[in-house]
């Protein structure tokens, strides 16, 4: 058996080269620096736990994924009901982004168009946009069925298309003001 102090080591070694990559995730996720480290905190100990149970090695970037996206999932407040609820998005209408957004974006209006999606899609939108994730690793990591997965893609990534678009050219642009009053 091993010191508690060798797990310990062990753990971070295997675990600390995510922390910048876990606390820009979370922060992108929560919008405030507290609730991210928070979040992070929370992450890494329930880590450890599981990987300390493991009797076979363990994915620590798989491992880190699912305890963060469990965490925030469930840590979701019941009070915020604009959390929980569907968003209706209306007729779907293909924009075409690049006649709309600058290239390069700005990163914070990406933040703040990202922050506008509600929680439990945008957590899909940026395991798949900060880590690169398909959507069967995503399904295995949240515990989402695949094709629960691929709707709420589908959805988030509407919305911050929209979202995005509004933030850029409502003048340059009137069909967004006929999308958006329908």
């Amino acid at each position: 058996m091993k010191s508690p102090e060798t797990l310990r080591k062990e753990f971070e070694a295997g675990a600390f080269p995510y922390l910048d990559s876990l606390w820009q995730m979370s922060f992108c996720l929560t919008r405030s620096e507290t609730k991210a480290e928070g979040l992070v905190q929370q992450c890494y100990r329930k880590s450890f736990d599981w990987w300390k149970k493991a009797s076979a090695p363990i994915d620590f970037r798989k491992l880190l994924l699912k305890s963060l996206s469990e965490i925030y999932l469930t840590g979701l407040s019941g009070d915020d009901k604009s959390e929980r609820q569907p968003a209706d998005y209306g007729n779907y209408r293909y924009i075409d982004e690049e006649s709309v957004l600058p290239n390069p974006l700005p990163c914070n209006i990406l933040s703040k168009a990202i922050a506008l999606i509600p929680g439990d899609i945008r957590l899909l939108v940026v395991l798949s946009m900060h880590w690169g994730l398909s959507y069967c690793e995503i399904a295995e990591i949240t515990g989402i069925e695949p094709n629960a997965v691929r709707a709420k893609m589908q959805a988030g990534r509407w919305r911050l298309r929209l979202e995005l678009a509004k933030r850029f050219s409502k003048s340059a642009n009137p069909d967004l003001e006929s999308i958006e009053s329908r």
